[in-house]
């Protein structure tokens, strides 16, 4: 009997132990599900940084032939130092010196998907040394003295804007982006000379005297398609990297040219009219008018037109932290028939832009 009860006794213990765990393990499971219900879930990774914001500047040379003034053919008439529709100068024309760009982009990435929308401004100017000439003739025991003076100044400009879509290939090491670009590209030279001619008897008052003032300014604007593929190439897993872009560009838009100025004339002598303008009044087709004594003068060629355009560039990049980082490199940014301007024998001709430097770049993301 009291065997019996002992394995009784046993049995119930063990009955209450097995009874206990299920009730733990179940109470333990059920404050599982809670918690996940509740939210409390394994940390994950926290997903890429959305948005990157860089600032750019550097230094540019400007790749193309030298520009060119052509002045009134009525006022060369009484400036006879300078030949018709005359180059400035003595034909070596105007080129822009070593200029300076700065620029400014943002990259918005969409949560997790490889799809980037992207925009981007840049400015850049340059002048050319200014010029300045004198030139006298005479006198003689019948003939006049002449004294003219010519000054010269070029400033160039540009403007570029893109806005685009971009997919990463294989990664966010790659690229592939397509959108719209917008360009604007200037040159302006402004022009004043002056005239002085006197009699065999002595300048005081001169015979005649002549003023010109004229700016002449060339220009593009135009908008189009562009496709660029960029990225870069991590060193030897370290923070240093090999960066590259390649783009091109359709541009659509108005290349023009606009002339405008004034010309006054003055004179003591019989005939001030004959002896303000020779006898070959006529200014050509670039102003308009047929006679140019005295007065205003303003004429505009413009055309629509298509200006390719290709840009590059590559630069070594330093990740100083792990949203921030360093480039420094070198950029070409290439516009093929952009400008109408003239040449050296006073002829309407289509010249190229093709600006490079070195730049540095500071990028940080979000």
């Amino acid at each position: 009997m009291r065997g019996l009860v002992s394995s009784l006794v046993i049995r119930r213990v063990r009955l209450r132990s097995l009874l206990c765990t299920s009730v733990s393990a179940l109470a333990l499971a059920t404050a599982s599900a809670e918690a996940a219900d509740l939210g409390f879930k394994a940390p994950v990774p926290a997903p890429a940084e959305a948005m990157t914001v860089w600032v750019e500047g550097g230094a540019f040379w400007t790749a193309r032939d030298p520009v060119y003034f052509a002045a009134p053919s009525a006022f060369n008439g009484v400036l006879a130092s300078f030949p018709s529709t005359a180059p400035i100068g003595t034909g070596t024309g105007l080129s822009a010196q070593v200029g300076w760009e700065a620029a400014v982009g943002v990259d918005f990435g969409f949560g997790a998907t490889p799809w980037h929308l992207s925009f981007d401004m840049r400015y850049g100017a340059a002048s050319a040394p200014g010029q300045a000439l004198s030139a006298s003739s005479g006198p003689s025991a019948s003939t006049t003295t002449s004294f003219a003076n010519e000054s010269l100044g070029e400033r160039e400009n540009h403007a570029v804007a893109d806005l685009m879509f971009g997919r990463e290939i294989g990664g966010p090491a790659n690229m592939f982006r397509l959108g719209i670009r917008a360009v604007e590209l200037g040159a302006d030279i402004n022009e004043s000379a002056s005239l002085s001619t006197c009699g065999p008897s002595g300048c005081t008052p001169a015979t005649s005297s002549a003023l010109l003032s004229a700016d002449e300014r060339s220009s593009f604007i135009g908008v189009g398609p562009r496709v660029s593929l960029e990225g870069h190439i991590p060193l030897a897993n370290s923070a240093w990297a090999i960066e590259y872009l390649g783009g091109a560009a359709a541009l659509i838009g108005e290349r023009q040219l606009q002339m405008d100025g004034s010309v006054a004339c003055t004179s003591t002598a019989s005939g001030s009219a004959a002896a303000c303008v020779s006898a070959g009044t006529s200014t050509g087709t670039f102003f308009g008018v047929t006679s140019l004594a005295n007065g205003l003068f303003s004429t505009q060629i413009s055309e629509f037109a298509t200006v390719l355009n290709a840009d590059s560039s590559l630069a070594l990049g330093y990740s100083f932290t792990r949203t921030s980082h360093l480039s420094v490199g070198f950029r070409f940014d290439g516009y093929w028939n952009a400008i109408k301007t003239f040449n050296s024998a006073g002829a309407l001709t289509n010249q190229d832009r093709l600006y490079y430097g070195p730049f540095v770049r500071l990028g940080t993301s979000f």
